[in-house]
């Protein structure tokens, strides 16, 4: 899972292209906002409040340099007028799995993503029981259904992280 912030986006979206033609397009993209505001500051990152926005631009850059023959990105990192190879073997693009458990990260999955990767330990928005699973699914079923989008058509998994005592 990348945290998508912390990256180059032009190098990172290169580097993921190369990635899916080595393995013959089996490249599975995961996409984070991070959650530690010091590793932000540690690498030099975009402000750790502007995380999701940035995320938002980058997932949204990487799909025109995937797609697109004279791709054209703005935002932070805006670019136009060069080449962008390899394109990636999937079409339109590797699929795109976001992570994270907030009414935000679900908004991000049925915008941007082709899957749902939550983890079970969030605290905020924790998914420990098969209850709460099935509740966390049933919310993004229904902000998928309010943009307009068929909850069938993203792929669901659950990253299981139980505490070790």
């Amino acid at each position: 899972m990348l945290v998508v912030p912390q990256r180059q986006p032009v190098l990172t979206a290169k580097m993921l292209a190369t990635i899916d033609v080595l393995s013959q397009g089996r490249l599975i993209v995961g996409c984070g906002v991070g959650w530690l505001k010091e590793e932000f500051e540690a690498v030099g990152a975009p402000p750790f409040a502007d995380r999701g926005r940035v995320t938002d631009e980058f997932i949204d850059a990487f799909k025109v340099l995937w797609t697109e023959e004279a791709p054209v990105v703005h935002g932070v990192h805006a670019l136009r007028g060069f080449d962008f190879c390899p394109k990636p073997v999937r079409k339109p693009h590797p699929p795109i799995w976001i992570g994270g458990e907030s009414p935000v990260a679900l908004r991000r999955v049925v915008r941007a993503g082709d899957g749902w990767y939550p983890a079970s330990n969030n605290p905020h928005y924790r998914l420990d029981t098969a209850a709460r699973i099935k509740a966390g699914v049933g919310d993004l079923g229904r902000t998928a259904e309010a943009a307009g989008r068929d909850p069938g058509s993203i792929d669901v998994a659950l990253l299981v992280l139980w505490p070790v005592n």
